[in-house]
């Protein structure tokens, strides 16, 4: 254990420690008294064992005692919610980062080891894990250092003979009740008859998948950009790589673990026309947008508003009408030039009273210096407005039915729309219509 004691003299103090009274956390809290700290010692107790978790508890107090250092108890009374090992994780692990903060703890330390890794990799392999899943527990993860994770738990018991150090057995650990329990009891003495070296094996698996995962990391992060998938680089790789990148991505941008099914089914999403989509699942879509696949959600391709309002030319002032938090209007003098970031329309070429909509399939406009017109939806396409942002752009209708302008979205900052040949500003105008997206 030289090599641990090393390590623990080089750890910043103050430490906290996490002791059950076993023979993995009596002995890193021996260590951590031979290394010259004075830890924090804390200890759970579930009372789920009767007598034999009032001893734990004893043992872990009486051990602090002697070497006078802080021991701080949980009692639990409250009843455990779902899996009993998964509340308890969270229970003990919400305490522990509560006593660090209130102590200001610069350390904190639990006793996993080899055996424990080993168990963690089986359980998840069993699983069915994925290669990325299968880092097992890391030495330093979360604020928490683990320096006896490389050690078998036959030399931790070893040592605590050899140093005469106290410790209890947990009864609960011989039960196969639970699914760790059983790796335990059954698989692996099965596994060290058959496989003697299945240990070595598997313990290079957590290299392999950080390897993994690194990797896919940079191809990543080359794939992206804002956030969104590059299709033409995406499209690069091999099927199996696109499969992982569209896995991790999906996951970094949303947290959802999809299913090996909607990977196998990634070639729907290769074919995919601009402004179409697939699901990932009732709430996250995959939107195509050019050469972009975006991750929305499901919400957000409907109309943030349905605006149809009819306004007559006696409602509009010199001071600007707001329509829905989206659009402002007001009535204005012809100055010689249009104003910046507005749409000015001379007012006496309207027919009244105007319309202000969202504009649908097969809408067209003459835009300024046109001749002939042109379909709304190829006008937000030439200004690169997004799938998503199209369906937040409006037109303005005159009564005839003649579209007069195009209103791009509130978020689309390079300009504010366009206006009909038919309604331009000329040196006869005197009475405009000005439009904004600001009340200005």
């Amino acid at each position: 254990m030289n090599h641990i004691l090393q390590e623990l003299r080089k750890i910043e103090s103050p430490v906290g420690v996490a002791v059950s009274g076993g023979a993995d956390s009596m002995v890193l809290l021996h260590l951590l008294l031979e290394a010259g700290h004075h830890p924090v010692v804390m200890h759970v107790n579930y009372r789920k064992r009767g007598i034999s978790s009032e001893k734990d508890e004893a043992l872990v107090h009486d051990f602090a005692l002697k070497h006078g250092i802080l021991f701080f108890c949980k009692r639990m009374d409250d009843e455990p919610v779902g899996n009993f090992q998964a509340w308890a994780r969270d229970v003990r692990y919400q305490w522990f980062r509560e006593i660090k903060d209130a102590l200001g703890l610069k350390t904190m330390l639990t006793a996993h080891h080899q055996d424990d890794q080993l168990e963690t990799l089986l359980f998840r392999l069993l699983r069915g894990a994925s290669l990325s899943s299968l880092s097992g527990i890391r030495k330093n993860q979360g604020g928490w250092f683990r320096p006896l994770l490389d050690i078998p738990k036959q030399h931790i018991l070893e040592y605590a003979e050899e140093k005469s150090i106290p410790w209890r057995i947990d009864e609960s650990n011989l039960s196969d009740d639970f699914d760790r329990n059983s790796i335990r009891i059954h698989l692996v003495p099965a596994l060290d008859r058959s496989y003697p070296d299945w240990r070595e094996k598997l313990l290079d698996v957590p290299f392999l998948s950080s390897f993994y995962r690194e990797t896919m990391k940079s191809l990543l992060e080359e794939c992206l950009i804002n956030g969104n998938l590059k299709r033409d680089i995406w499209l690069r790789f091999s099927e199996n790589i696109q499969r992982s990148l569209l896995k991790d991505w999906i996951f970094k941008k949303t947290g959802i673990q999809v299913s090996k099914s909607f990977l196998m089914q990634h070639q729907s999403i290769i074919t995919l026309q601009t402004g179409k989509f697939v699901e990932v699942n009732e709430d996250v879509i995959i939107l195509r947008n050019r050469d972009l696949f975006i991750l929305q959600k499901r919400e957000s391709l409907k109309y943030p508003h349905k605006l149809n309002v009819s306004i007559d030319q006696d409602e509009l002032t010199e001071g600007f009408q707001e329509y829905f938090g989206k659009i402002f209007i007001k009535r204005g003098k012809w100055q010689g030039k249009p104003g910046r970031n507005v749409l000015e329309l001379d007012a006496l070429q309207l027919k009244w009273p105007i319309k202000i909509r969202n504009w649908k399939a097969g809408d067209r406009i003459r835009p300024l210096g046109m001749s002939g017109t042109k379909l709304i939806s190829d006008v937000l396409t030439e200004h690169r407005i997004s799938v998503v942002q199209k369906n937040e752009a409006f037109v303005l209708e005159s009564f005839d039915g003649n579209l007069c302008a195009v209103i791009f979205p509130r978020t689309y900052k390079e300009r504010t729309g366009i206006i009909s040949e038919d309604v331009r500003c000329s040196s006869l105008t005197t009475t405009t219509l000005i439009l904004s997206h600001y009340n200005s």
